[in-house]
């Protein structure tokens, strides 16, 4: 379906911006509202751009679009300008070697997410008082301009609010489905009560891999608010890099000491830090850093001092999950990766990525083929969920995010 460009009324502006700090706090995070994921907030994107972890020099040209109205912005697209696809966690590297080998352009492309974050909810931030179809269709007219004055070669949305499917799919946009995780809280009492509702071998293990740490001298801290203290944050940084460097030209050390300093400032109200001691040592053995909003726990990262089995099970799963429990969230999203999310009870599901190619023959190479890859990556979710550990006479409450 073809949709005409429509002419943007005099009473409203589009402008383009080479950083957030250039846009009125307030009036963004107006439009983020309190379902807006907390990794599009202007605090948060204002961090990752002031420490220098998200900027040209590292890749990540800031080029947000704002729509204003009477002097107050009333739409907002957060969007970074892309020369390569690194620390987006989709991967497109593929379609990109595609282009390559017929000799077409894939990059530069205009990129719509919170960099280096792979955690669904991305969209455009409207102002909901206003026609709604009618922003978006400015938001999309104005990127289609910039696109074909700028010679750009690519557009994408990664991780995006399943919500938002319907309308870029109606736009020409291929959506690329990606295997994710999700932990569902079944109005769980206590974290004794998820572990019922799984089956008797995996409960065992469970209970056994948490009692091996105990008996090692090994205990963990829920810290919040107040409690993040700027030692807290030297450590984090410390076995963010300490782990990221055991993994070489695979890491993903994409944040700057500056970024994990900053987080004692306004983001620190969404933020929690689970922090393991062994024999109550001050100095902890390992750490992880996650955030919250609107019911929903996101893992970000996370980092370990010594190698001691089941730790990263503690730290990154059974202790935010027992927290998730006692603060009544809905949702826990670990974050990417590791099929041993699914043998502790996470969910396999869906994350879509939203790619509009302008060159009418990768294009069409895309769409005639996003099928299929589509499909195989299905069959993994598929695969995935058949080993989940739940009691078969049991219906778990996890769904996909569709």
């Amino acid at each position: 379906m073809t949709h005409p460009r429509p002419t943007i009324p005099e009473t409203v502006n589009a402008v383009w911006h080479r950083s957030i700090s250039d846009i009125d706090r307030t009036d963004w995070d107006r439009l983020c509202g309190p379902s807006v994921s907390p990794f599009l907030e202007w605090d948060w994107l204002h961090l990752l751009e002031d420490s220098g972890s998200a900027n040209q020099d590292t890749g990540w040209l800031p080029l947000h679009l704002t729509l204003s109205h009477q002097d107050h912005i009333i739409a907002a697209a957060p969007l970074y300008l892309r020369f390569d696809s690194t620390g987006e966690f989709v991967f497109d590297q593929i379609w990109a070697n595609v282009a390559l080998r017929l000799g077409l352009p894939y990059y530069p492309k205009l990129v719509g997410m919170s960099p280096f974050t792979p955690a669904a909810g991305y969209t455009f931030l409207t102002d909901p008082t206003f026609n709604q179809h009618l922003l978006q269709e400015a938001l999309f007219a104005t990127l289609a301009d910039f696109s074909e004055h700028n010679a750009l070669h690519s557009l994408a949305f990664n991780f995006i609010d399943p919500a938002w499917k319907p309308e870029l799919e109606s736009r020409g946009y291929s959506l690329w489905e990606h295997q994710g995780f999700v932990w569902k809280n079944a109005n769980y009492g206590h974290f004794d009560d998820f572990l019922s509702n799984l089956k008797p071998n995996r409960r065992k293990t469970i209970r056994r891999e948490r009692k091996s740490l105990l008996n090692a001298g090994i205990t963990t801290q829920v810290l919040q608010g107040d409690e993040i203290t700027p030692e807290v944050l030297d450590w984090m940084y410390e076995v963010y890099v300490n782990t990221n460097d055991k993994f070489g030209r695979f890491s993903c050390k994409f944040l700057t000491k500056k970024f994990f300093d900053g987080l004692l400032g306004p983001v620190r109200r969404h933020l929690l830090f689970v922090v393991a001691r062994q024999n109550n040592n001050a100095r902890p053995i390992a750490m992880a850093l996650l955030a919250h909003k609107n019911g929903i726990l996101y893992g970000r990262y996370w980092g370990t001092f010594e190698h001691i089995p089941f730790l990263h099970f503690e730290v990154c799963y059974y202790t935010p999950i027992e927290w998730a429990i006692a603060n009544g969230l809905h949702t826990f999203d670990p974050g990417m990766g590791g099929e041993h999310k699914t043998l502790r009870g996470f969910l396999s599901t869906t994350n879509y990525s939203a790619h509009l190619l302008l060159d009418s023959r990768m294009r069409e190479i895309m769409r005639i083929n996003m099928d299929k890859v589509n499909s195989l990556e299905r069959e993994h979710i598929e695969a995935l969920n058949e080993l989940l550990p739940y009691k078969e006479d049991e219906e778990h409450q996890g769904t996909d995010r569709e």
